[in-house]
């Protein structure tokens, strides 16, 4: 395998055309520069299968796509495993079956630094897109007593906060991506806060921030077993566009 330089990535794209058209951290990998990740290819002058690995504080997502080549994925995956942490693999459906299939051929040999007995799962991934007239029907009570919101907009993951008594309850992330017009949404509330309707209030709150810097461009993701987002998701009108399996090792 080759890892290629940052301004050679366009050799790669075309491999990944599907994976652009909805998947975020694909077209960061590809528009934003400064990405923290690395790019593997086949081949370098006409490479027909690609993989990159995003290295965000030790989680690690994997993207394959392309044909499938059974030694350039092997390569991949020994360089992958050789890191502290592995994280989730990502790909179109027919190679993730045949990469699916390699782990649990050479399990025992990829899985030498993880210790006897230690398995791959695999997962379904849920993503959403805001549906705006669905959003615009919805009816969100105002803040409790004791409670306010805060919209912190010095750093690139804008946030809406929920204080409490002065004191952080949860918030609303809004990763908001220049290069490829996409905002995606990210929710958490402390435990003692949950089920007072306060999730919905601050997803609300941030996305009308949003719309009203005419950003659009609005989604949401989580697993498919994870049914408090999928109902807050779709409460507060995102329509789901897709699912994939993902690896999980």
């Amino acid at each position: 395998m080759y890892l290629l330089e940052k301004d050679f990535y366009s050799k790669a794209q075309p491999i990944f055309k599907n994976m652009l058209d909805y998947e975020t951290t694909v077209k960061v990998a590809f528009y934003d520069k400064t990405a923290p990740c690395e790019m593997y290819a086949d081949d370098l002058a006409n490479p027909q299968s690609a993989c990159f690995i995003m290295n965000w504080g030790g989680y690690k997502p994997c993207y394959f796509s392309g044909r499938y080549n059974q030694t350039f994925v092997y390569s991949c995956l020994e360089h992958l495993f050789a890191s502290p942490k592995f994280s989730p693999i990502f790909a179109d459906i027919e190679l993730l079956n045949e990469i699916d299939k390699l782990l649990s051929e050479f399990r025992a040999e990829l899985f030498c630094n993880y210790g006897e007995g230690h398995k791959h799962e695999r997962r379904k991934r849920l993503y959403y897109k805001l549906n705006i007239e669905k959003f615009y029907k919805n009816k969100v009570i105002e803040a409790p007593e004791n409670y306010e919101l805060v919209l912190n907009t010095e750093k690139e993951n804008e946030r809406m906060v929920l204080l409490c008594d002065g004191k952080e309850a949860g918030h609303c992330n809004g990763s908001y991506k220049p290069e490829v017009e996409e905002i995606n949404l990210d929710i958490f509330i402390e435990d003692e806060h949950r089920k007072k309707g306060l999730g919905t209030l601050i997803c609300t709150k941030l996305i009308e921030y949003h719309l009203s810097q005419n950003r659009e461009y609005i989604t949401w993701g989580c697993w498919d077993i994870n049914g408090p987002s999928i109902k807050l998701g779709e409460k507060l009108g995102f329509e789901l566009i897709r699912e994939d399996d993902i690896l999980f090792c």
